[in-house]
């Protein structure tokens, strides 16, 4: 299989790989959460459930910063629904357009009506998009192995 560009991606199946990607982190925390709930209630498990809540805002952080810039060029959420983050030039992302782009998605969180540039846009692009001159592209699978066409004989 071969991975082709076939479009912007738009604000739906952006929304989706985003709930996608929130499930994941909010299981995650909620694991957590509930295995340092299960401990007695004391300071140093306190401090215990604290520390462990800083950690899993920081594996969240990892991941939404790490993955658009890694070889999978998105979170999980985008990967699995063939999404792909690429530059403005088409290739991978940097560490620091990452960056930029976690911080408009934060913007856009506290600011509601800003995820609505996606539908709006042109090329499809997000506030975040446009912070980090990226671009979401819906990818189209391509069987680069199917038998070619038959031949036709020529009388």
């Amino acid at each position: 299989m071969h991975l082709i560009h076939e479009r912007y991606a738009g604000f739906w199946i952006r929304a989706l790989a985003q709930l996608i990607d929130s499930v994941l982190l909010l299981s995650l925390v909620l694991v957590a959460l509930t295995a340092t709930f299960l401990i007695p209630d004391t300071m140093v498990n306190t401090i215990v459930r604290s520390i462990i809540f800083l950690l899993c805002i920081a594996a969240s952080l990892y991941y939404q910063i790490t993955m658009p810039a890694s070889v999978y060029q998105g979170t999980l959420g985008k990967y699995w629904l063939g999404l792909k983050v690429v530059s403005a030039s088409g290739g991978r992302i940097t560490v620091k357009s990452a960056v930029l782009r976690y911080i408009g998605l934060y913007l856009c969180a506290s600011f509601p009506f800003l995820f609505l540039f996606v539908a709006f846009s042109s090329r499809k692009e997000g506030l975040q998009d446009l912070m980090a001159r990226t671009h979401v592209l819906k990818m189209k699978k391509k069987n680069v192995f199917a038998s070619p066409a038959p031949m036709q004989v020529q009388p």
